[in-house]
């Protein structure tokens, strides 16, 4: 176990802390929110910073970090050694996986894919199954 769980004060939600060093936190430092434990997987160094939140089926794996005031909600994946951050908010079953990055105000959504060495950010638009992948860089406000 890399993290156990403890109330949050927030109906519904849980805090994580960690419970040995991981690339994101040490043993002990408390994250970010989930609504349960299969929101963040046990395995590698995925962590959700303590401001962040992943909620309801969404999934966070591998070595991914959800920091800032992201949100990662309803059947999202984020996984690899994605990154979400800022106050980007993905959800829907939208997947963000490899090097990608979603940060700022990005929002994706709605089956939308971002993978490899993307970044996405500003207030950036993705979904409708929009696939941003490879080595991209989209920061204005952009609606795909």
């Amino acid at each position: 176990m890399k993290y156990k769980l403890i109330e949050s004060g927030l109906d519904g939600y849980y805090r994580i802390v960690a419970l040995k060093d991981n690339k994101h936190a040490k043993a002990g430092d408390e994250g970010g929110l989930v609504e349960t434990p299969m929101n963040l997987s046990q395995e590698y160094d995925c962590w959700i910073g303590y401001d962040a939140c992943v909620m309801n089926e969404a999934r966070v794996r591998e070595n991914a970090y959800i920091t800032g005031d992201a949100m990662v909600s309803e059947s999202a994946m984020v996984s690899g050694s994605a990154v979400v951050s800022g106050c980007a908010d993905v959800y829907g079953n939208a997947l963000v996986n490899g090097n990608a990055v979603v940060k700022d105000y990005a929002l994706v959504t709605e089956n939308a894919t971002v993978t490899g060495d993307a970044v996405i950010g500003g207030q950036t638009r993705l979904f409708n199954n929009d696939v941003i992948k490879g080595n991209v860089t989209i920061l204005k406000n952009t609606k795909k």
